[in-house]
């Protein structure tokens, strides 16, 4: 992603919000980043298709803001669209399941309507008529943003020409001429189809009984349970048994680097909105793309025992283990601490003091919801 600030963005910005079922806290910092990248989604008011039930998103851009912030605009509204479209023949004259059809529908139905809602974002980015809005979402280039870029791109570019630079300085320089592309036609106002930004995303739906969540990419849930973490998702990394055929069924590589493997010598992960250079053959289905926007839908009963529910990006994932921060917010939920505090205090304590000595890790972008669950009363 290019180069590092001289020192970490620490500022947070924090939402809550919650109603009598949950509790919920979106915290994110820009950390050692030139930019940030990340989006979120947190509400318990969906709309009348899921009364009563959460919504919560990570959104992790790369090659730019532009995607992630393109799913933060339009991921719920196309969600609850889908699911009105499916849900409500399905209840013929039962006015109550119709209106609030995605509070009764069954897993497998939202599992399906998920994954459109997923592609759907991909066939949006495609659509010229969101082309205007797309480079807008770009944003004002940081101030010697493109020079420094520019800079860099020298002296690595010299460095190339003498054969001394390394496949991570290779990859870094893909990265960095992509982003510099981005800021100039951001700088210049123009349309551009997104084929070298996207975002992975995780989304997790918390309904009365279940936790249903869709993941593409390495951003992740995990769910407390009675102080164990149980996953709520798994990564996409093109180095699995089942990433790498996919890629190379259709007509994708996997380079070896320091920090796994790239496809096409490029991204290191597998499955991403957006990034529309590797979803280009017709005669393929979404799924079947090098990368694809279809996520992995998991389904979990919610028991009396289940606590709370994280969701992060994956720089805060590189840094601590699902079991590791189910102890961390637990002890600070025990030690009477609010949602605001324990989310600040993660997020410091994942941002490393010096990327030298962590080999980079701890310097990503940091975005972290957690869902504080309420026991139903025994009279509900």
């Amino acid at each position: 992603m290019g180069g590092l600030l001289d020192k970490p963005l620490r500022d947070k910005h924090i939402e809550t919000g919650g109603d009598d079922r949950m509790h919920w806290v979106a915290a994110d910092m820009q950390g050692w980043r030139q930019d940030m990248e990340d989006e979120h989604i947190a509400s318990t008011n969906v709309g009348d298709e899921f009364a009563g039930c959460g919504l919560y998103c990570v959104f992790d851009g790369h090659g730019g803001k532009a995607v992630s912030k393109f799913c933060k605009t339009h991921f719920m509204q196309e969600l609850t669209s889908k699911t009105a479209e499916l849900g409500k023949p399905k209840f013929g004259k039962n006015k109550s399941k119709k209106r609030y059809c995605g509070v009764h529908l069954e897993p497998a139905d939202l599992e399906a309507i998920l994954k459109e809602s997923f592609h759907r974002m991909d066939d949006m980015l495609r659509d010229p008529a969101f082309a205007k809005e797309l480079a807008r979402s770009c944003g004002k280039a940081p101030a010697g943003a493109v020079e420094d870029l520019e800079r860099q791109l020298r002296e690595l570019s010299a460095k190339s020409q003498k054969g001394a630079v390394t496949m991570e300085e290779q990859a870094a320089m893909k990265e960095m001429y992509m982003r510099l592309q981005k800021l100039k036609q951001a700088e210049s106002g123009d349309e551009f189809v997104p084929d070298t930004v996207g975002c992975t995303a995780v989304s997790v739906l918390v309904r009365k009984n279940d936790v249903i969540t869709a993941n593409a990419g390495d951003s992740r849930a995990v769910m407390c349970r009675a102080g164990k973490a149980l996953e709520l998702s798994y990564d996409h990394k093109p180095a699995s048994d089942t990433e790498k055929a996919r890629i190379e069924a259709a007509g994708g590589w996997l380079e070896d680097s320091q920090g796994g493997a790239r496809v096409n010598g490029n991204l290191n992960l597998s499955r991403a909105v957006g990034d529309l250079e590797y979803k280009k053959r017709s005669d393929l289905k979404p799924e079947e793309q090098v990368i694809c926007s279809t996520p992995d839908v998991i389904v979990r009963e919610l028991l009396p025992e289940d606590e709370f529910i994280v969701l992060a990006c994956d720089g805060v994932w590189d840094v601590m283990t699902n079991q590791g921060i189910c102890d961390f917010v637990k002890e600070r939920f025990a030690d009477g601490k609010d949602l605001q505090m324990v989310a600040t205090e993660l997020l410091d304590h994942c941002c490393t003091e010096d990327p030298a000595k962590t080999d980079g890790l701890g310097t990503d972008n940091m975005t972290v919801l957690i869902v504080k669950l309420v026991p139903a009363s025994p009279a509900s």
